[in-house]
């Protein structure tokens, strides 16, 4: 008989063995073993240090708090060569639900393969073999994973839980089990990093096997960017379990241009199932029926001590990915107290901006730091044409999350010379005042603002007052006290119904050059849905 194949009775035997102790009152978490085998290539790849990573599917087996990352459908095929040549397989799906958070399932079986059946003389040593016997297992997993905080100061929460049921024959007799697992994830407002505490197998086997034995597990993570196209993340997990006491696992994973990702890592557990782990993935973008998507194709291999060496392979498909993207969108040119300035909706705040120039190459930062307004000055850039970069920091900026970044080109005309005013030779008599004729606003539109709607346009002024009239009443009141020389007013908070809005351009210095009224633009607020 082969190594291989003597292998894998002497597993099986252990896996009974330790059953049989567990129904006599020991740990009993070895009464399930099936639920201690770690599910996802890109975990494994890392070492197992993925409680504060969990960031996709693979966050129900993990850390459900992870799946409130998940904002698209997702789905996951996964096949594992186990140790003595048995084999793992799992089928997953995750769906978000909008504001009730996202909920997955999968299938998982283990198989051990085709063993010899032993049986036990009266006295209950070895008598030998009986023909052969088929073992698997085979369970199910629900989870729900939501964010219930998000706030500057204090940073994202997320808290999920999810629940395991088995049909265990790797014992010889059939017999079921039920687990627990809760977990939450709390990404600092220190950018970059999380934390997370995870319970797992909370539950029992019957037949008096007694307690799965809980698992406790306190991770943390740093998402570092030391290049806009390099994403590195670094992770490091303590675990507690039963059986093997407090083990640490450590791994690393960096993701180059969005294409390619490596990763390497070392799990705990000791010479019976500890050592090192590697690991790559591969993105592939595609179309299914019309609708974007993002394929992810992962490999793990590790060491398991003295049990030998694993083998993963996982398809992750991200169905949608990039169809709601968060980059900024919507550009447009505005004037704030006489300067241009570019706004932009959509985007997850902070925002950086910079403009590159199409002549010469040059990069001129638009914003001194991170801000959480939607909008820059373009008053510091020279005449010429730029290319200018808005980015926002959303808390995946990847394409396998959607994106973070948008370009527009933008000209900056060259301001004309003034021509030179000569010297009076002799004193001029005073001219009579001409009045003057202002220009009516233009383009009036609605801009989105850092606390509210806006009201913008375009005019050379120099004052203005804005006017809004209702539909139903005929009212006319105005939106601001006096003259105002910004080019936007935010707009209050209206009741349902239909407004007709009115900029007027006027010059307080000069009453008798009269007012310019700009084209009304009608705007209609509806009722809220509850």
């Amino acid at each position: 008989m082969s190594s291989g194949r003597g292998l894998r009775p002497a597993l099986l035997a252990a896996l009974c063995a330790a059953a049989s102790a567990a129904r006599a009152g020991g740990a009993g978490t070895a009464g399930a073993p099936v639920f201690r085998i770690s599910a996802g290539a890109r975990p494994e790849g890392m070492g197992g240090a993925y409680a504060a990573v969990a960031d996709d599917l693979n966050a129900l087996f993990w850390n459900p708090a992870g799946l409130a990352a998940v904002r698209t459908p997702e789905v996951a095929a996964l096949s594992s060569l186990y140790v003595a040549r048995t084999s793992f397989h799992v089928l997953g799906y995750a769906q978000p639900a909008g504001g009730l958070g996202t909920f997955a399932g999968a299938a998982s079986l283990m198989d051990y393969g085709s063993l010899l059946r032993t049986v036990a003389t009266t006295d209950g040593l070895y008598g030998g073999t009986n023909g052969s016997v088929s073992a698997m297992d085979l369970y199910g997993t629900g989870g729900w994973g939501r964010r219930f905080l998000s706030s500057a100061a204090a940073g994202a929460l997320d808290a999920g839980a999810g629940l395991s049921v088995a049909s265990l024959g790797g014992g010889g007799a059939a017999r079921s089990a039920v687990g627990l697992t809760a977990g939450a994830l709390w990404h600092l407002p220190v950018p970059g990093i999380s934390i997370a505490a995870v319970g797992d197998h909370l539950g029992a086997v019957s037949g008096g096997f007694g307690p799965l034995g809980a698992t406790w597990r306190l991770g943390a993570a740093w998402d570092a960017r030391p290049a806009p196209a390099v994403r590195t993340l670094l992770a490091l997990d303590a675990g507690l379990t039963p059986d093997a006491g407090v083990a640490m696992h450590a791994g690393f994973e960096t993701v180059i241009a969005d294409v390619a990702a490596v990763r390497a890592g070392w799990r705990g557990g000791g010479a019976s199932s500890g050592g090192p782990t590697f690991g790559a993935g591969f993105f592939i973008p595609g179309a299914w029926l019309h609708a974007p998507l993002v394929l992810r194709v992962d490999y793990a291999g590790g060491s398991m001590g003295d049990l030998g060496f694993t083998h993963r392979v996982q398809l992750v498909i991200r169905l949608g990915a990039n169809a709601a993207p968060d980059h900024p969108h919507g550009f447009k040119f505005v004037r704030d107290l006489g300067q241009r300035c570019l706004v932009w909706d959509g985007g997850r705040p902070p925002f950086t901006a910079k403009a590159r120039s199409v002549e010469t190459g040059d990069t001129v930062p638009l914003a001194s730091a991170p801000g959480e307004s939607r909008r820059v000055l373009l008053g510091d850039l020279a005449p010429g044409v730029w290319q200018v970069t808005v980015r926002g920091e959303p808390e995946e900026s990847t394409a396998w999350q959607g994106g973070g970044s948008s370009t527009v080109k933008v000209t900056v005309p060259a301001l004309k010379a003034k021509p030179a005013v000569p010297e009076a030779t002799a004193p001029v008599a005073p001219a009579t005042p001409v009045p003057r004729t202002l220009a009516p606003p233009t383009a009036l539109h609605l801009a989105r603002g850092a606390t509210g709607s806006l009201l913008a346009w375009e005019g050379s002024g120099p004052a203005y007052l804005v006017l809004m009239t209702e539909e139903r009443t005929g009212q006319e009141r105005a939106l601001t006290p006096g003259p105002v020389t910004a080019t936007e007013v935010p707009l209050p908070k209206l009741a349902p119904g239909v407004y007709f809005l009115r900029v007027r351009s006027v010059d307080p210095a000069d009453p008798a050059s009269g007012p310019a009224d700009s084209a009304p633009l009608r705007i209609s607020v509806k009722p809220k849905k509850h």
